[in-house]
């Protein structure tokens, strides 16, 4: 028997019993859940799951119906969905990481995702922190950010974007488990 893998995301409100009847109808439409997470922000989530499917099974139940709302209930749609049929590889791809601390640099997360982005990565995730320094309340930012590339690919002139980027911050390098401390063509 032949099956799909999708990809499926949803971002919406965290009422109580939306998320286990959704993933109780992928059970009872024949689906396995792969893997998934979930993140919840001020009871907003976003879940994201990749999910196997037998070849011939109707999909159009991931999709919330949000058009049976009536005119007397105004309420917000329980969530959104986007589904993605084509299950990405990973091969041929390696990992870079950057995670930057203390910094009170404009822009440090729109400079670091530009920069990665403008040399083909792909953001796989990040997370960021926002807290005041100690005497003068000064914002001082983190962030970890996880992207993908070719292993093909020159990253040499990225890394040193990176750390033109980061030139006043504590920053960490690392491509798949090593650490990246010098290498040909580090301008600094």
């Amino acid at each position: 028997m032949f099956s799909n893998i999708v990809s499926v995301s949803a971002i919406g409100v965290n009422r109580v019993g939306t998320l286990s009847r959704y993933f109780k109808n992928i059970y009872i439409n024949n689906g396995s859940v792969q893997k998934s997470s979930l993140q919840n922000f001020n009871n907003i989530f976003v879940i994201n799951a990749d999910i196997v499917f037998p070849k011939d099974q109707n999909l159009n139940f991931l999709y919330p119906d949000l058009y049976k709302l009536s005119d007397s209930t105004r309420v917000a749609p329980p969530f959104y969905a986007i589904i993605n049929p084509e299950k990405n590889t990973m091969h041929n791809k390696e990992s870079i990481n950057i995670k930057t601390e203390i910094s009170d640099t404009c822009g440090i997360i729109s400079n670091q995702v530009s920069s990665l982005e403008k040399h083909n990565c792909t953001i796989q995730s990040f997370n960021s922190t926002c807290d005041s320094a100690p005497h003068s309340a000064v914002p001082l930012f983190s962030l970890n950010v996880t992207a993908t590339f070719d292993k093909d690919q020159n990253i040499n002139p990225l890394i040193d974007e990176l750390r033109h980027n980061n030139a006043h911050s504590l920053c960490e390098i690392s491509v798949g488990d090593k650490i990246i401390t010098d290498y040909d063509g580090m301008g600094f």
